[in-house]
């Protein structure tokens, strides 16, 4: 049968399943051998899941929660998508992306978790290969569209909630049956907190913050629902995210998983003092001369007085070498990552989760080290919404 990557997808995302015979896999040692095998093509993968799916819930299910709690699993997947600089890079992605969107939708909630589970990941690995190459991964996007879309699809409904109210019975108060001494109270309308989701055909630049902002949200709900070590690597991602490219933004505790970042520090300029010698000597000629502005003005410049007060060094060289300087000092710093652009509803979506994470035993320590780092970028970019989440977070554990 003829089926389609995306249910509201770009034609480039279009695929075409084939039967093919391969041996089923049963557990996460054998899924994991069937997906990271070299020369898998993505027909022979669509026709395998097809057929997984087709044996029923309870494989589904069995399979899920095995590959859920195998973070060896996890640990292959997360460096293919971020280190795989191989020729079959993108063959693979196009598996792997496959693999976890026809996944998602199979059914049962467990599979929807393990997905869910490499969202950060996923959304991760995105972004800095969007940033380092300036073109989208075509899997990568096709998925996180894909399961965005899905899921508008079927929830269409707005998410609402009733604020309370004395005219409507509750846990606390109810309402006599014969109306005597009923409250007179204006009934409460419903608030709606979440609108309803339409599925977009592309993402763009004006789409991207909704479609990774919602993915990361969901993610958050699900937080209870992982293993722990999927909560610290959330909070891990959530560092990564906000501190590569730009180094230690201010000097907040840095996360031992940071890699790669150290030597930026040896390369920040010095905001203080210029680090050209000629710049320096320039510069303080001319604040050593003292420049009377009223002499120099109302003075013959032909006379002594106004040669004494007037600068003694030409004036153009000196200003060309003030401007270099200072558009040395104004270029983008030197790291050893490119900065991933963060919006602002990305990062207070990484904010909620880590509110959870923080209140957890085995994350708490990774999940503080997020914060800050999202704090710190937050007041460079002056976003003060995600400045505000973070410092009421911080206040409430501190």
């Amino acid at each position: 049968p003829n089926t389609s990557f995306l249910p509201c997808g770009g034609e480039r995302y279009h695929l075409q399943m084939t039967e093919a015979k391969t041996e089923l896999p049963t557990n996460a040692q054998q899924l994991q051998k069937f997906l990271f095998g070299d020369g898998l093509e993505l027909k022979t993968a669509e026709s395998v899941i097809s057929q997984i799916k087709k044996r029923g819930t309870d494989d589904i299910q069995r399979l899920s929660s095995s590959v859920l709690s195998d973070d060896h699993f996890a640990q292959n997947l997360r460096d293919h998508f971020l280190h795989d600089e191989s020729a079959k890079r993108d063959q693979k992605d196009a598996v792997f992306c496959m693999w976890l969107y026809e996944w998602y939708r199979a059914g049962p909630a467990i599979a929807q978790q393990l997905v869910v589970r490499f969202f950060p990941d996923l959304i991760f690995s995105y972004l800095s290969r969007l940033a380092r190459e300036r073109v989208p991964p075509p899997a990568l996007e096709a998925v996180l569209l894909g399961i965005f879309n899905l899921d508008a699809t079927l929830n269409p409904n707005p998410v609402t909630f009733s604020p309370p109210s004395i005219s409507e019975p509750s846990i606390y108060h109810g309402v006599p049956s014969d109306g005597r001494n009923a409250p007179t109270g204006k009934k409460s309308e419903p608030i709606i907190a979440e609108a309803p989701k339409k599925g977009i055909r592309d993402i763009t630049s004006q789409t991207r913050p909704m479609v990774l902002g919602y993915l990361l949200l969901k993610f958050a709900n699900y937080l209870l629902l992982l293993p722990p070590t999927a909560r610290v690597r959330f909070c891990q991602v959530a560092a990564e995210l906000a501190r590569t490219g730009y180094g230690p933004l201010q000097s907040g505790p840095k996360s031992p998983s940071l890699e790669g970042n150290d030597d930026s520090e040896s390369e920040v300029h010095n905001d203080t003092a210029p680090s050209d010698p000629g710049v320096n000597a320039a510069l303080r000629m001319v604040l050593s001369v003292p420049r009377d502005l009223a002499a120099i003005a109302n003075a013959d410049p032909n006379s002594a007085a106004a040669a004494a007060a007037a600068p003694t060094h030409t004036h153009p060289s000196l200003l060309r070498q003030h401007s270099n300087h200072r558009r040395n000092r104004s270029s983008p710093r030197k790291h050893s990552a490119l900065r991933i652009p963060l919006p602002p509803e990305v990062m207070q979506a990484l904010i909620a989760g880590l509110g959870f994470c923080l209140d957890d035993p085995q994350s708490g320590a990774e999940a503080m080290v997020a914060v800050n780092a999202l704090r710190d970028r937050a007041q460079y970019e002056l976003l003060p919404e995600v400045t505000l989440a973070a410092d009421a977070l911080l206040a409430a554990f501190d």
